[in-house]
C-alpha cells in the first residue's frame, strides 16, 4: 500500500544546539520579552540581503559591516549578504547616530531607554509571507567606544537576520545590560551554528515551534555549545585605559590594550597582568 503521509525532512542536531535554536530563533516564545509574534515562530529572509550605512559611520564601522556581511553570506548560503552605498534600496539600513535620534528613526519609543542599539524588522504577517523579514532599520549609538560599537553593530545585524537573545554569556546575542557579557564582536561558534540551522531549507519562514520540533532531531551526541567566557573588559584606575584580559580565577591574568582586533587565546606578549586592583565597568563603554 502506498504511504500518502507528508514527509518531513529532518536535521540532526545535538540537544544543546536544539535548545539554543529554540531560544534564539523562535520569536514570541515564552522567553522572548518582545513577544513579536502572536504565535511563536521563525523569522528569516527569503531572498538576498543588502546592507547600507547612514548617519556618522567611520572607516572601522564600514569594515566591521563588510566583515559581518561576509560571515553571514557563508552561514545563510545560498542567500548572499552584501553592503551597498544606496540606502534607499537597501534591505537593512544601519544608522550610526546619537541615542536621542533613535525614536525618530524607528518611529516608536517602544524599546529600552538605555539601549545602545536597536533593530526594528518589518515582518510579513499574512499567510503567504508569514515570518519573512522584509526590511530592517538598525540604530547604533555613535557615542560608544569603537570596540563597543563593533559588538553592538554585530549584535543588531544578527537581530536583523532573524536571531533573538541568548542566555549564553559568550554569545554575541547575550542581551546588552546584563552582567559581564563577552566584550568581543564576532559571532560565537554556537551563534554560527544556530544561524546556519535557521537558514536551512527545511526551516521555512513562519515555522512554528511545533514544526521546528519535528525537523530538528537531537540525535547527535555532541555539537556546538555555550563556550566558557575567555575575555573580560577591565579599566586601569590610574589612567582609565581599557584592556581586554583573559577571564580566569587566577590572581594575575594577561591583558592587551589593543582593542582594534579581537585577541587570540592564549594571549602572546601581554601589555600587563591584571591583578584585580583595577576598576571593572559594565560593558559597553561610552567615549
Amino acid at each position: 500500500m502506498r504511504d500518502n503521509r507528508a514527509h518531513t525532512s529532518i536535521v540532526n542536531v545535538s540537544a544543546d544546539e536544539k535548545s539554543a535554536f529554540i531560544e534564539m530563533a523562535i520569536h514570541g516564545g515564552p522567553d522572548d520579552a518582545s513577544k513579536s509574534s502572536a504565535t511563536p515562530a521563525v523569522q528569516k529572509w527569503n531572498h538576498d540581503v543588502t546592507i547600507a550605512l547612514k548617519g556618522d559611520p567611520n572607516g572601522e564601522d564600514l569594515l566591521r559591516v563588510h566583515e559581518n556581511a561576509a560571515v553571514l553570506s557563508k552561514l545563510m548560503a545560498p542567500l548572499t549578504v552584501a553592503v551597498t552605498d544606496k540606502p534607499s534600496t537597501a534591505d537593512i539600513v544601519v544608522h550610526f547616530v546619537d541615542r536621542n535620534r533613535f525614536a525618530t528613526l524607528l518611529g516608536t519609543h517602544k524599546y529600552p531607554p538605555d539601549a545602545d542599539g536597536v533593530a526594528q524588522p518589518r515582518v510579513g504577517d499574512d499567510t503567504e509571507h508569514g515570518g519573512e523579514i522584509r526590511s530592517v532599520i538598525v540604530v547604533v549609538d555613535k557615542n560608544l567606544a569603537q570596540f563597543a560599537r563593533n559588538r553592538v553593530t554585530t549584535h543588531e545585524l544578527l537581530h536583523a537576520i532573524g536571531l533573538d537573545h541568548s542566555t549564553c554569556a559568550s554569545s554575541i546575542m547575550y542581551a546588552d545590560g546584563t552582567d559581564n557579557p563577552s566584550p568581543l564582536w564576532s559571532p560565537s561558534l554556537l551563534d554560527r551554528r544556530v544561524l546556519s540551522l535557521l537558514y536551512r531549507s527545511e526551516i521555512r519562514p513562519g515555522a512554528t515551534l511545533a514544526a521546528v520540533d519535528k525537523i530538528l532531531i537531537p540525535s547527535l551526541p555532541t555539537g556546538a555549545q555555550c563556550a566558557k567566557q575567555l575575555w573580560q573588559l577591565v579599566i586601569d584606575n590610574t589612567d582609565n585605559k581599557s584592556y581586554l584580559c583573559e577571564a580566569s580565577s587566577e590572581q594575575y591574568r594577561p591583558c592587551t590594550g589593543n582593542l582594534t582586533s579581537e585577541p587570540q587565546y592564549p594571549l602572546i606578549d601581554p601589555d600587563l597582568w591584571f591583578d584585580g586592583t583595577y576598576v571593572y565597568y559594565e560593558f559597553p563603554l561610552r567615549r
